[in-house]
């Protein structure tokens, strides 16, 4: 009797894996519906390459945008500066009453004061000569910063355009995981069944039965946490892309053109790096706010013009009407220690960029060093575990054949199976990760976008607006 009720309890257990159409469309949905969280899209992307999932993300990604619109607010602060070598002309008018006590309106009136109404008008010029190069240092460190914010933003897309490719390749990795999880628990159920038929033929006992029912729990376990794996994965692939991912995200690895040692990674990523670029920029436009400082040394020069139709000034009645022509010279003695105080704080932000600079410098040494020995590392170890799961393969096939003659235990057999899950998942992220780790290879070089012939869309204006003034 409790060898029935176990037999029952185990063919119970197998029975909720052979609920074929429910199981298999749940199943099915995992790969295309993402977890309901509030703000995910419920409409279907039709991403289908890691190029397509690049592309959205780089016309989709809101980091991406606030950059472009930085380059723009730059490009404004470039005008305002620029403005300076322009003349400048003021128009001034003013209406008013006027109480006037001096010589002139003593000696008209005899009272000593006068109340009249005061009316002005004038229209004054200005134009800069000189000014120590104040103006042309500061148009200087506008343009650097300029291409400094262009670098920085093709470094941000090829950051953006790697998560991307890493995102896409993590939901292909949790499909594939899930899809060798499902194939295990049906090979587990078809052995259930199998033993739960001996079993009933005396042919068993119960000892087997109990044992491939807790196997059979542990994968459907594993099914499940591929499945969370999955769902996380394609939240990871939302958050980057802005897309859910299609039912099927295909890849064509093609051939990555990898450097061809750790001395020519290295080259290319000084050279090439656009983040390493940037901060280089970001020197040179600290270095001209350096020398915008130093205009205080010099004097300054402007040419001044002026006219004024002025009525009722100074207690005289009437009009009061003069025009001038002047050449100014104006020289600070003193300042109360604002200049020197200003050369004194440019001067320790070209070292702060400096400082700013070699500490990217390091960081992409670092990070591509280890991505080279990644690199020789996943391509050794991927061949080996190629060959592992194939002897895992041959040892399953073998093991079967053998425990139907009765050679094998039924342990022997269900170990096989796991052990060339574990094969196969071994393989699969070895798989994976030597093609991400030659994606970030091609990431540090700063030529990931152009291998997946990708582009930043910027408005033609914006390059020519800095490359006229480079």
């Amino acid at each position: 009797m409790q060898f029935l009720s176990r037999l029952f309890l185990c063919l119970a257990v197998t029975g909720c894996f052979s609920v074929a159409p429910v199981f298999s469309q749940e199943l099915d949905s995992s790969f295309s519906n993402i977890i309901d969280e509030p703000g995910l899209s419920k409409k279907a992307s039709a991403v289908r390459g890691i190029q397509e999932s690049v592309s959205l993300t780089l016309a989709s990604h809101p980091q991406l945008k606030a950059m472009v619109s930085e380059l723009y607010a730059q490009m404004a602060d470039i005008e305002e500066r620029e403005s300076a070598f322009l003349p400048k002309l003021v128009l001034s008018l003013g209406v008013g009453r006027e109480h006037s006590n001096n010589t002139s309106t003593r000696s008209l009136t005899g009272s000593g004061s006068e109340q009249m109404e005061r009316r002005e008008a004038s229209l004054a010029l200005r134009q800069m000569l000189f000014d120590g190069f104040h103006t042309h240092w500061q148009r200087e460190s506008g343009v650097e910063m300029g291409q400094a914010r262009r670098l920085a933003m093709r470094s941000q897309a090829e950051t953006l355009a790697y998560d991307a490719v890493q995102a896409h390749l993590d939901v292909m990795r949790a499909n594939f995981a899930l899809e060798d999880h499902i194939a295990n628990l049906q090979t587990h159920e078809r052995i259930a069944k199998d033993v739960g038929t001996r079993a009933r033929l005396g042919k068993d006992d119960r000892a087997k039965v109990s044992q491939v029912s807790a196997r059979l729990s542990l994968s459907l376990a594993n099914v499940e946490a591929a499945k969370a794996k999955l769902r996380a994965a394609e939240a990871a692939y939302f958050r980057v892309v802005g897309s859910r991912p299609a039912l099927s995200l295909a890849f064509s690895p093609g051939l990555l053109s990898m450097p061809n040692s750790l001395e020519q990674l290295l080259e290319e990523v000084s050279s090439q790096n656009p983040q390493l670029l940037s901060e280089a920029r970001a020197l040179r436009a600290s270095k001209a706010e350096r020398s915008a400082a130093k205009s205080t040394n010099l004097p300054s020069i402007y040419l001044e013009s002026g006219a004024s139709w002025n009525d009722n000034l100074d207690g005289v009645k009437g009009r009061n009407n003069d025009a001038f022509v002047m050449l100014r010279m104006q020289y600070d003695l003193f300042n109360g220690g604002r200049d020197s105080a200003a050369k004194n704080k440019a001067a320790l932000r070209v070292k702060r960029a400096g400082y700013r600079m070699e500490d990217a410098q390091r960081e992409l040494s670092l990070a591509a060093e280890q991505a080279w020995h990644r690199y020789q590392s996943l391509s050794t170890r991927y061949a080996l575990l190629q060959d592992y799961a194939e002897s895992a393969e041959n040892t399953k096939r073998a093991y079967i054949k053998q425990f139907d003659i009765g050679q094998r235990s039924l342990i022997d057999l269900l170990d096989a199976e796991n052990e060339l899950l574990n094969a196969k998942r071994l393989s699969s992220e070895a798989r994976y990760d030597l093609y991400l780790i030659k994606y970030e290879l091609l990431y540090l070089q700063g030529s990931l976008l152009d291998h997946l012939s990708q582009n930043i869309t910027i408005s033609p204006k914006v390059t020519k607006f800095l490359d006229e003034r480079a």
